[in-house]
């Protein structure tokens, strides 16, 4: 399973098994489609999802927030609408610009620039393998990195490692957090973690949080962006 990033933007768009294998299917199968709600909704939803997004200078010193809050429709088969219901701008010179609101529009569209990470699930889940299973709480949680070898057709870009936590009653996704094995180009570190709720059945991103450094020969900047999505209502619950 494969998501498109784009670091220093925020995200427009996250039974007890036998030793060292993976968890159980059904939890991989879960933990794709949480993942993949807000790029391929498997049903209809709409939440409020607010991203605060903050660019540093290298030893950790704030340049510039920004936070924008947004209203997310999503719908099987359709691109997901999103409607700006407020975005402001911060800048270490004490700037504040309030963008207001826009009006509904759909996805990103086009093919914007970026790139993707491979995590285990779906039909790329041959390309890992899980440690053992361990306890935390009330979940259950395994360590997974690339398959060593790799099979044949594998990719060689975007692979990642990291590990997966989920309540083994349910089969639904807890958190998942991880890095690439080998970071993109221009960027020098790179990790994110979500966290995950329950709704109807099916898990979706409570919280998504990602942070790394990059850029280009004596530019480089830190940057870190936290979302949180609200009020998340599904199909008929929806108004």
């Amino acid at each position: 399973m494969r998501i498109r990033f784009h670091p220093l933007l925020p995200l427009l768009f996250l039974a007890v098994g036998t030793l060292g294998a993976a968890p159980a299917g059904i939890v991989l199968s879960r933990l794709g489609d949480a993942l993949t709600l807000l790029e391929k909704p498997a049903y209809s939803a709409r939440c409020i999802m607010t991203t605060i997004l903050t660019i540093s200078d290298t030893k950790g010193k704030p340049e510039q927030t920004i936070e924008l809050v947004e209203r997310l429709i999503m719908e099987p088969g359709r691109e997901l609408s999103r409607e700006t219901l407020s975005r402001s701008i911060r800048s270490s010179s004490g700037l504040e610009t309030d963008a207001g609101s826009s009006a509904s529009r759909q996805g990103e569209g086009g093919t914007a620039s970026g790139w993707k990470l491979i995590f285990p699930s779906g039909s790329d889940q041959a390309y890992f393998s899980f440690g053992l299973e361990r306890r935390e709480g009330a979940y259950l949680s395994c360590d997974f990195s690339p398959a060593n070898p790799l099979p044949p057709g594998a990719p060689r870009e975007g692979l990642t490692r990291g590990t997966i936590t989920w309540d083994p009653v349910t089969g639904q996704p807890h958190r998942f957090s991880a890095i690439p094995v080998k970071n993109p180009q221009f960027t020098s570190e790179f990790s994110l973690e979500y966290v995950f709720a329950v709704s109807g059945g099916a898990a979706y991103p409570k919280s998504i949080h990602f942070k790394g450094e990059g850029g280009f020969l004596f530019i480089r900047r830190r940057f870190e962006s936290i979302s949180a999505i609200t009020e998340f209502m599904r199909g008929a619950d929806t108004p």
